[in-house]
């Protein structure tokens, strides 16, 4: 495995030092890249010393072949970019799009996970401008480990501080961890809602966005799964090699009892947000405005995973999502078990059309896990996270 560390102009950045040493004990190729602003902090000499790799700080240098661009060739085979330290200036340019520097232009141009560790003052920390980036990058499913309340530069006690290389080394470990266990594994990940027919140009359909199952699809991208969608209505335009779109439920029964037998998943992950019920009869036109009360029959429409659930391999993994209002846990719980799923995801209708969420997992051995209001991208790691320490042995 191999990893970008990013090195930027804080006085903490001797601690990138020991944060490449410990990667490289277990095995990680590290190569470092650094800002012009972090060498007058270190010198690369110390980089290349222990890291026995060429140290990379400028994006346009005589002493480096320009065939390829350096920082294509640097992204090349690359697990996971780390940023330790990472000040506030970095952070701008990467929530914003600047890339003016090597190591900006190479976040920009990055597919695999960031992971960023700031280092800052505490004034710096939590001005409204750094509270915004930061919060655009989590969107964006960027990982931030620390800062921690400790001493500063300045003597004084604050939230700014750099997160010691144990800590930055054990998060980022453990994802690569995953990565390694996940990659070229089969996910079946299905999202989006449902439209189902009243007449000729009404429907009924319901208010998910389709935001978690992009970000579980970003996230498992970036493990290195083989990846099967099947998508209904969203709210966002999307493309991707092995896409089946769907509209109704009985067409997303299909495609996922399809791809079941076809594809045979490892993982199958039920996000989509399902009509659960369908008008017992379609009016074949536009049904006319007149100045009546109109009723409309509904009956159940399909429980599709009840249905697939008679499909499951048994060494298939069945996650599935519950939205619910009222007896929350009760009702997941109810779900998890006449589904017959393995994990199921509890959240609430807070998390509709938001970029964030609060959700719970719970598992057949009756564990709840919960988790604050997080950003989709980072719930959707979490889900994996899970979903491995729950079932290593079978995966």
């Amino acid at each position: 495995m191999r990893i970008i560390l990013g090195v930027t102009g804080s006085v903490a950045a001797f601690k990138a030092l020991e944060i490449g040493r410990l990667f490289i004990k277990n095995g990680i190729k590290v190569v470092p890249v650094l800002t012009k602003n972090a060498l007058n902090f270190v010198g690369k000499d110390s980089f290349e010393s222990l890291f026995h790799e060429e140290v990379y700080y400028e994006l346009f240098s005589p002493h480096i072949c320009q065939k390829e661009p350096v920082h294509i060739k640097i992204l090349k085979d690359v697990d996971a970019i780390v940023v330790a330290p990472c000040t506030a200036n970095m952070i701008g340019k990467f929530a914003n799009g600047v890339a003016d520097d090597l190591l900006s232009t190479i976040l920009l141009a990055s597919k695999v996970q960031v992971f960023i560790a700031p280092a800052m003052h505490e004034d710096l920390w939590t001005s409204e401008i750094v509270e915004e980036n930061v919060k655009k990058l989590k969107r964006k499913g960027v990982i931030f480990i620390g800062p921690e309340e400790g001493e500063l530069s300045d003597l004084r006690i604050g939230k700014g501080r750099m997160s010691e290389p144990e800590k930055v080394f054990k998060e980022v470990f453990e994802f690569l961890k995953l990565r390694e266990k996940f990659k070229n594994k089969k996910l079946l990940l299905v999202f989006g809602r449902t439209e189902e027919d009243i007449d000729s140009v009404r429907v009924i359909t319901n208010k998910s966005s389709g935001k978690m199952g992009k970000a579980l699809f970003d996230t498992a991208l970036k493990m290195g799964f083989e990846i099967s969608i099947i998508k209904g209505k969203t709210d966002f335009e999307f493309e991707f090699k092995r896409l089946k779109e769907v509209r109704t439920a009985n067409e997303m029964f299909e495609k996922i009892k399809e791809e079941i037998l076809n594809f045979k998943p490892d993982i199958f992950i039920m996000n989509a947000a399902v009509s659960d019920f369908i008008p017992s009869v379609k009016e074949e036109s536009k049904i006319k405005r007149e100045e009546r009360e109109r009723n409309i029959s509904l009956k159940p429409n399909i429980d599709i995973l009840k249905e697939i659930s008679n499909y499951k391999d048994e060494k298939m993994v069945f996650v599935g999502f519950a939205l619910e209002d009222k007896d929350i846990f009760e009702n997941a719980k109810k779900k998890l078990y006449e589904k017959k799923l393995d994990m199921i995801v509890l959240n609430t209708p807070s998390s509709i059309g938001s970029d964030f969420t609060k959700i719970w997992i719970l598992k057949k051995d009756g564990e709840i896990k919960e988790f604050p209001s997080i950003s989709k991208k980072e719930a959707s790691l979490k889900i994996f996270e899970e979903i491995f320490d729950a079932f290593k042995e079978i995966l």
